[in-house]
């Protein structure tokens, strides 16, 4: 009898699992993997903290170097994974669900109508010491494998390590062996992994325009299906794409928040800031819009309804052309202007002929969810 009652428990869990997940994932698994693979190969910075910690030898290839059967690349990429995964597996959808949300203007995680946060946001997840995968936890991590004591982590603060879960090391030891070493150097590296799906994930518009949004997010669904792109381009190389240099200049910014916002953006700015010094959620937040917030924020603003009607060839539109069963039909998409913006925002409408005058005439459809957008 207790073992249906269990089995029927695990089942409710899971199933609410189910339904909370959706709001965790800012990009899928894959997506995670390969963007923070990118990431850590063409990382200068890493090969050279790594060198100076003596885990590599000095020009050494990241990718031949192994900790616990897995390379020093793969220990971060499973981190990046696993975050999304603590859910299904601790049954925690209020904990962690809510949790990888951040609005760069109100300063706030996943919130309410009435303005209540739930759980907590991407950067005071990442700074919260009981999340055993935390960016304080990797520091943590990392001190205990180089001077081989864990004194400072107390007894029972790890208790999610996996793979390679060793339940000797979760508790106090003063005499680590080199293998124990390894193993927490490994798992500073996963919990380095977790910091880096935190920061992706403030990329993502939904995650930083309060939009709990479904499993077929279109931006989730498109970066998926770009995929195969992002194997073949390991990397954009271009103007503004190596922007460590602004970020360093915000020295009372302490890593990791300071890659997700610099505090410049400010809820009475009436346009994007301009230029790569910015945060990557205050870059989300004020350049794009969610299926699910589609202009319910100031930025970008919404444009008035006469002057799409009456004005629709001007700077703020982008006339595209294309057959639709045989038909060529006159998609209208809403540009944003300001400086690094995109041409097609967001799907405006459709041009067609007025059956009765020569008159034009529109079906105004503001949308997110187009092949253009």
């Amino acid at each position: 009898m207790c073992k249906w009652i269990k089995r029927i428990f695990v089942s409710m869990v899971l199933f609410c699992q189910l339904i909370y997940l959706p709001a965790a994932i800012a990009y899928k698994p894959d997506v995670h993997i390969k963007i923070t693979e990118n990431a850590v190969l063409e990382s200068q910075r890493v090969q050279s903290a790594l060198e100076g910690a003596g885990l590599l030898p000095a020009g050494g290839d990241l990718e031949q170097t192994t900790l616990k059967a897995m390379n020093l690349s793969e220990w971060i990429q499973y981190g990046a994974s696993w975050e999304d995964n603590i859910q299904i597996w601790w049954g925690e959808p209020q904990d962690i669900a809510f949790c990888h949300f951040y609005n760069p203007v109100t300063n706030q995680g996943y919130t309410l109508s009435s303005g209540t946060e739930i759980g907590q946001s991407l950067i005071a997840r990442s700074h919260d010491f009981t999340n055993e995968w935390s960016y304080e936890m990797a520091k943590k991590l990392y001190y205990a494998a180089l001077i081989g004591d864990n004194s400072e982590i107390l007894d029972g603060d790890i208790t999610r390590m996996r793979p390679g879960w060793v339940p000797h090391l979760l508790g106090p030891i003063t005499d680590m062996t080199e293998e124990d070493r390894d193993q927490y150097f490994a798992w500073t590296l996963q919990a380095l992994g977790h910091t880096l799906h935190l920061i992706q994930d403030a990329s993502v518009p939904a995650h930083t325009r309060n939009d709990l949004h479904g499993l077929l997010e279109p931006y989730e669904v498109w970066t998926n299906n770009k995929l195969k792109y992002l194997e073949e381009n390991d990397i954009f190389i271009g103007d503004g794409s190596n922007p460590w240099t602004s970020w360093n200049q915000h020295t009372d910014i302490i890593v990791p928040d300071v890659f997700m916002d610099t505090n410049q953006l400010d809820a009475s700015d009436t346009e994007p800031i301009s230029g790569s010094g910015q945060g990557i959620a205050e870059y989300a937040y004020a350049n794009f819009m969610s299926e699910g917030t589609i202009f319910t924020y100031d930025l970008p603003v919404k444009p008035d309804d006469s002057e799409f009607f009456t004005n629709y060839q001007s700077e703020n539109f982008n006339l595209d052309v294309r057959p639709v069963n045989g038909r060529d039909m006159t998609f209208v998409y809403l540009r944003n202007k300001h400086p690094g913006g995109v041409e097609h925002l967001a799907l405006a409408g459709v041009l067609h002929p007025h059956p009765i005058s020569s008159a034009i005439s529109y079906d105004v459809r503001w949308t997110t969810n187009d092949r253009k957008v």
